[in-house]
Order: C-alpha cells, then sequence, then structure tokens
C-alpha cells in the first residue's frame, strides 16, 4: 500500500478547527470560482475506543452529527468557521440525528449538497431496523442547507453516493462495482438509473468523494473497508473516467497518512493541484493540497493507462 504523505511529493496540509465538543471530521472541499470551501461534519463518539461514545442526551448513546462550512484562503489558511444552519432539516423524521458526510457540488452555478440524514430512533427504541440512513439532497444557500428530496430507496442504510456534474445534468455514482448510476430529473425531483458500459472495472469498493473534470475527463476517489488481523483498515483509490461512464483508469491503493482510519470526501483541482480532503479516525478534518501530476505518477502504475497531460 502507497501512503501519499510518505510519498517525498511536496504537499500542503490543513487541519480544519473544533468548532465544540464534537470532533471534526470528513470535510468536503469545492472550489467555486475564487473560492475555496469545505463543508465537514462534527460528531459525538471516538472510533478509536470500543463504544467509545463520550456524551450525549438520550438514555442511549446514539450518533449526533453537526455540519460546518470554512472558508480557505488562497495561501492555504482557515479564514472563518460557521455552523451550517441544519436545525429545521432535523425536524424531518428522516434527519433526527442529524445529516452525516454531506459532499459539496456545484450545478448550474449553484452550490448544492448531498448526505446521509440519520434516525437512530430505531435502535433507542430497540425495534428494528437499528438504523435508518436516507439520502438528502438540497441547496446550500450561504450556511443555510435547504432540502430539495429524500431519495428512497428500499435499503435501510444509504450513504456515499458520488455526485457527477457533466454539462448540464446531475448523475450519482450509486455504487462503484458493478458500476450503477443514477440521473436526477429536476422536473420529476427523483433519480433513475443510467445504462452504463465500461470494459474496465472499479475495485469492490464505496464512494468516497465528488467527480471532478481533470483534464477533458472526470476524476474521483473511492474507499473501502476492509478487515485486516483483527483490525478494521481503510483504503482508497483514485480513479478516472470519461463522460460516456467508461472507466479509464484505476490507482494501486493508499493511504493518505498510514493511519488505520481515513476517509475522503472529497476532491478539487486547481492550478495544476489536487485539493483532497479526508478525516482521520472522526476526529480530524484534514485538507491535502498536493501536485496532481506528481500525484498521479505516484498512485498509477505506468502501464494503468496514459497519464494525462497536465
Amino acid at each position: 500500500m502507497k501512503i501519499l504523505t510518505e510519498s517525498g511529493i511536496e504537499f500542503e496540509r490543513l487541519e480544519l478547527p473544533k468548532v465544540t465538543n464534537h470532533y471534526p471530521c470528513n470535510p468536503s472541499v469545492i472550489i467555486s470560482g475564487n473560492r475555496i470551501m469545505a463543508s465537514y461534519r462534527g460528531c459525538n463518539y471516538s472510533v478509536r475506543e470500543q463504544r467509545g461514545f463520550f456524551y450525549g442526551s438520550r438514555r442511549a448513546a446514539v450518533p449526533d452529527s453537526q455540519n460546518y462550512i470554512a472558508q480557505i484562503t488562497d495561501e492555504f489558511t482557515c479564514k472563518s468557521v460557521d455552523f451550517i444552519e441544519d436545525r429545521h432539516v432535523r425536524a424531518r423524521e428522516d434527519c433526527l440525528d442529524g445529516l452525516e458526510d454531506l459532499r459539496l457540488f456545484e450545478w448550474r452555478s449553484e452550490i448544492y449538497a448531498i448526505g446521509s440524514g440519520l434516525n437512530w430512533r430505531p435502535r433507542t427504541e430497540k425495534a428494528p431496523p437499528m438504523q435508518q440512513s436516507t439520502m438528502i439532497f438540497g441547496k446550500l444557500h450561504g450556511r443555510i442547507f435547504n432540502p430539495i428530496t429524500p431519495f428512497l430507496t428500499n435499503q435501510h442504510i444509504e450513504k456515499n453516493w458520488m455526485p457527477w456534474v457533466i454539462a448540464d445534468r446531475l448523475y450519482f455514482i450509486y455504487a462503484p462495482h458493478p458500476l450503477i448510476i443514477l440521473e436526477y430529473s429536476s422536473d420529476e425531483n427523483r433519480v433513475k438509473i443510467v445504462e452504463t458500459k465500461s470494459e474496465k472495472a472499479l475495485p469492490h469498493a464505496s464512494g468516497s468523494s465528488c467527480m471532478v473534470p481533470f483534464d477533458g475527463n472526470f476524476v474521483g476517489v473511492l474507499h473501502a473497508r476492509l478487515q485486516m488481523e483483527n483490525k478494521v483498515q481503510y483504503r482508497h483509490w483514485l480513479f478516472l473516467a470519461s463522460d460516456k461512464f467508461e472507466i479509464l483508469a484505476v490507482s494501486e491503493e493508499f493511504s493518505f497518512e498510514g493511519e488505520a482510519v481515513e476517509f475522503c470526501a472529497g476532491i478539487a483541482v486547481r492550478n495544476g493541484d489536487f485539493y483532497l480532503s479526508y478525516g482521520v479516525f472522526d476526529e480530524k478534518a484534514v485538507v491535502l493540497k498536493i501536485s496532481a501530476e506528481k500525484a498521479m505518477a505516484f498512485l498509477f502504475r505506468e502501464d494503468a493507462m496514459p497519464l494525462p497531460n497536465i
């Protein structure tokens, strides 16, 4: 496994601040015009300990999420952080315990987000299912998240859909393997499956970042949660895809910092650099700035595919 921060490539690392007693984690970076922003989550638990919940107001310990929006300067410092206003969202039955792991993306010149709405009430009532997670799609107005629609499926837990804007159309990678793409219809306010065909397959993994334009194609990040030697280990892959949903190249598996628990929820490209945003052990929210060309050369085998011209 390759470790990106031990590659010898120069990088800049920005750790987003802790706002309350909730631990910061899982940021989603976006570059819109001249602005660099990142949403990130605060959680009321620790994953370093077994059953490591550290505070809450319920009789039974359940996860709770807060969300923040950070403004990042051109000098790669954190200029400001505000709460994302979601009290009206938490009044919904499908979001009683907050929104988890928002992904920010730009569509039709406005900022949107999709995240997993949490409802742990069935767990506290000891009734199945123990957890309900519903994908909630909405628009970010300043620091206010306004829901547009939940995406209802027959699954009790929905997480990690990957937004993918191609021209004027909005898609989501629902599953990497086998590849399932959904298209959103604003007229019908729902998603439908799009037929895809690709000779190259993605790994058995889950979604992580959004898909963003890169050298005439698109680039994104996947992750997998693996059980290794009685420990959970997270692994990531960078991959390239065309606007026809054809998978062009998949990197070798990698870690950002060599920690057991890392989770990437964002990628952006600017001036030849990748901005990769990820959480570490659900207690740190990190944005990494690194040369795209050098990162690609480090992560992709020479025989994987011809590297793009950056």
